[in-house]
């Protein structure tokens, strides 16, 4: 993720759409998670509009992204808010392993097309999850590339068969997906994919 998403995080909340993509995206995952779990990661964090909304699932959250300007934007939602069980974490986790202890929950959106070795990646969220934990991709699917601008380097949307077939060769299993929203941009509608897997034990 190499984009500057800096100079965009003082504004990024005012996007209805970003506001309105996560409570829907959130609303999915709070089917899954209704007990309460000790420890969840956001991963590409943003300004953690999709963690704050399910902060109240989880005893810790870690908000992970590359953007310092992003985290500290966090940092001052969650004071405002009084929320404690929140921390942040600047990494990239192309580049850097997570020593860090094990997750029961790892949710993720908008990310992954961004990220040049999706396989990587999943491995990556594979040995930081608890035995049982759950992983949960919202993305794209596969577009024609009229997303983002033409300089773009990362993917055109996702195909989430794709990343299931990876994710069951490493382990996982319940594998899932469904249609969860809709972005409309240039007046074409981008649909998005809920990802659903879990770690066997």
């Amino acid at each position: 993720m190499k984009e500057d998403f800096n100079s965009r995080a003082r504004v990024w909340d005012q996007n209805p759409m970003h506001r309105k993509r996560a409570e829907t995206i959130a609303q999915a995952i709070k089917e899954w998670e209704q007990v309460p779990s000790e420890r969840a990661l956001d991963f590409g964090a943003g300004t953690g509009l999709l963690g704050f909304l399910l902060a109240d699932r989880f005893q810790t959250l870690v908000l992970m992204d590359t953007a310092e300007e992003m985290l500290r934007v966090i940092e001052e939602k969650a004071i405002q808010n009084n929320l404690t069980s929140m921390q942040t974490l600047h990494m990239d986790l192309s580049d850097e392993l997570y020593r860090g202890p094990a997750f029961d929950c790892i949710f993720t959106q908008m990310v992954l097309h961004h990220i040049e070795d999706v396989p990587l990646i999943l491995e990556r969220f594979r040995c930081m999850l608890k035995p049982g934990g759950r992983l949960y991709i919202a993305d794209l699917y596969p577009e024609e590339g009229g997303f983002h601008t033409p300089d773009f380097k990362g993917h055109k949307g996702l195909d989430p068969d794709w990343l299931m077939s990876i994710l069951e060769q490493m382990g996982f299993d319940a594998c899932s997906q469904q249609p969860v929203f809709s972005i409309t941009k240039n007046e074409k509608a981008y649909p998005m994919f809920l990802l659903r897997a879990r770690l066997s034990d």
